[in-house]
């Protein structure tokens, strides 16, 4: 093989003639339930169960189990510069355990503040679209668990506190048709290992653009992720341990395109809805690192089929 940007960590460069394609499968369910709705005030419970199978590297199947549970006030703001704007207030707790290759890997806890203003109600031409406004503000600690029998350095726990604020804007047209977002995320580690420390900014992007024949969607996302570590390495590389304070650019780009089924009809409100959607996607993330161990560039094609009730 030709390396075409070879690095100089001995345990990157043998790592990268392991063999990394395989055939895979997946399947998930999400349940939820709108089990309080009072007025303005409506409280959801919800169940997802996610499964991947990878296989020819049954240690990187992946199955996670969350729960959530959340609550929302809407409203609508009828006097002052504001008025005709509408919002949205509520929080979410979320508990969610993985596991990794069969053993049990990861626990988080996470809890989220968030908020929606629509501004208008528009979106009848490209040059007056609906706009929406959502901040946020998420907190989540992470557990981590080491079933590996090679012991955990205290530098590399990655037992962390997660502390995020964000904010996005989305443009819509044609009520949901078509829109476009944009968005800005920082967020910061608390790790237990100094190797884990981190402050990062993120940049969100997305667009849907919905067909005039079938109703087909297409879609394409971006999430670009720039972590700074705060602290040098103390186990890579391994040639020079401790030599290299490590910083990540971490990007997600999703191609898609999402098809409604003529099966199973239903009427709800005096409209027609499709509740079977066939959906293919194409993700391809790459990652760069001033440590190349963590260097890594990811390609999924996936076709799936999912069912709203």
């Amino acid at each position: 093989k030709v390396l075409p940007q070879p690095s100089n960590d001995p345990l990157a460069n043998a790592i990268r003639f392991l063999d990394t394609t395989s055939p895979g499968e997946f399947a998930s369910v999400t349940l939820s339930y709108d089990w309080l709705r009072y007025g303005n005030w409506e409280s959801t419970i919800g169940y997802q169960f996610f499964q991947t199978y990878v296989n020819n590297f049954h240690d990187f199947d992946v199955q996670d189990q969350v729960g959530t549970l959340g609550a929302t006030y809407r409203g609508a703001i009828e006097s002052g510069v504001l008025a005709g704007t509408r919002f949205l207030v509520g929080g979410q707790y979320v508990f969610d355990n993985q596991w990794l290759g069969g053993e049990q890997f990861l626990r988080r806890n996470t809890g989220t503040l968030f908020s929606t203003l629509q501004w208008n109600s528009a979106g009848d031409s490209f040059w007056r679209p609906t706009h929406v406004t959502t901040p946020i503000l998420r907190f989540q600690g992470k557990d981590f668990n080491n079933f590996t029998s090679i012991p955990l350095p205290p530098s590399d726990n990655r037992d962390a506190n997660n502390f995020m604020l964000g904010l996005s804007h989305t443009f819509y047209w044609s009520g949901d048709r078509h829109w476009f977002r944009v968005g800005y995320q920082w967020d910061t580690d608390v790790a237990q290992g100094r190797n884990w420390d981190y402050r990062a900014n993120r940049v969100l992007a997305g667009l849907q653009y919905t067909l005039p024949w079938w109703q087909t969607r297409t879609s394409y996302s971006l999430d670009v992720h720039f972590v700074n570590y705060l602290h040098a390495n103390t186990l890579f590389p391994i040639i020079n341990p401790g030599g290299v304070q490590r910083a990540d650019i971490e990007q997600i780009h999703v191609f898609a395109v999402e098809q409604p089924l003529p099966f199973l009809l239903r009427r709800e409100g005096g409209r027609i809805r499709a509740p079977l959607t066939l959906r293919a996607e194409y993700q391809v993330g790459v990652t760069s690192s001033d440590l190349a161990i963590y260097k890594y560039n990811r390609n999924v094609v996936s076709i799936s089929i999912s069912y709203q009730y």
